[in-house]
């Protein structure tokens, strides 16, 4: 079966206007599947050791949500080596901990790492059957992986940008009613003051 082939740009436009990490995620597992004409995909987060799956766009439960140490699946095997793997058959590929697809219906796969140099995370499509390998397709996920890799970054240090702006705006917030405490305080007892003062005068 060939791959989807497809046009990156539209897609390309989607992850640059995602309002959420969320949001892109499943643009970036949409867009990887249909490219692929594959019964699946995730995108993996790396996270020290361990490989934890984010988003997922399948026919039937991949591990969203779930981590593995990085020496346990392909997606961290790709990440390790910083390169994409294509598995034409899990059953024939010694580096496939095969185990760990018995529950799915995975039966080939390809990986791509999100970023060459320092990979943040790894996209990975799943066929239900044996697939020819297909160096296209690996140039073509490699390109979105790019784009995801940049677009997550880009998103991450907005979201921190944010949560500090939020954090000095509540600071800002209680010291100023720290001060109009204060000076509540202080008018408070400068009326007293000038009640007493009037008080001796008598």
């Amino acid at each position: 079966e060939a791959s989807g082939g497809g046009n990156l740009l539209p897609s390309v436009h989607l992850l640059l206007s995602s309002k959420s990490l969320d949001e892109l995620f499943q643009t970036v597992c949409s867009t990887a599947r249909a490219l692929a004409n594959a019964d699946g995909a995730a995108l993996i987060l790396a996270e020290k050791n361990h490989c934890r799956y984010a988003a997922e766009d399948a026919i039937g439960p991949l591990w969203k949500g779930q981590r593995f140490s990085r020496a346990g699946c392909m997606s961290g095997w790709s990440m390790e080596h910083r390169e994409p793997v294509f598995i034409p058959n899990i059953d024939h590929d010694q580096r496939v901990p095969v185990e760990f697809y018995h529950s799915t219906f995975v039966r080939a796969l390809a990986v791509v790492p999100m970023s060459i140099d320092a990979p943040i995370g790894a996209i990975g499509v799943y066929w239900a059957k044996a697939h020819p390998p297909d160096p296209a397709l690996l140039t073509l996920l490699s390109t979105l992986a790019g784009f995801a890799a940049v677009s997550i970054e880009n998103m991450r240090r907005r979201n921190l940008l944010e949560e500090r702006l939020n954090q000095a705006e509540a600071e800002l917030q209680t010291v100023q009613r720290r001060l109009s405490d204060e000076i509540h305080h202080r008018d408070r007892l400068e009326t007293r003051i000038s009640l007493l003062d009037q008080t001796d005068s008598i």
